[in-house]
């Protein structure tokens, strides 16, 4: 599951939410498509991590987290 929410995320470029066709054209036509999509374990467990951590700057789940507390969660995210 976290595999596939993270190639949805690596797809969707423009962050809209959405994979347009043309984002899954550019990703299709590359030749390094599939190792673009898979994470090694150390990648996997850092991308979770950060994952949570944005969570606690975003209590309501928006995906969305105020710029005050950018400076925070920048913080935070360099002791990874």
């Amino acid at each position: 599951q976290t595999e596939i929410k993270y190639a949805i995320l690596m797809l969707d470029s423009d962050g809209s939410g959405v994979i347009e066709l043309k984002e899954f054209q550019t990703w299709w036509g590359s030749a390094d498509r599939w190792e673009k999509l898979f994470l090694d374990e150390q990648a996997l467990r850092q991308r979770t991590a950060a994952a949570n951590v944005f969570r606690r700057f975003d209590p309501t789940g928006s995906g969305n987290i105020k710029n005050c507390d950018f400076m925070e969660l920048h913080q935070t995210l360099k002791e990874f």
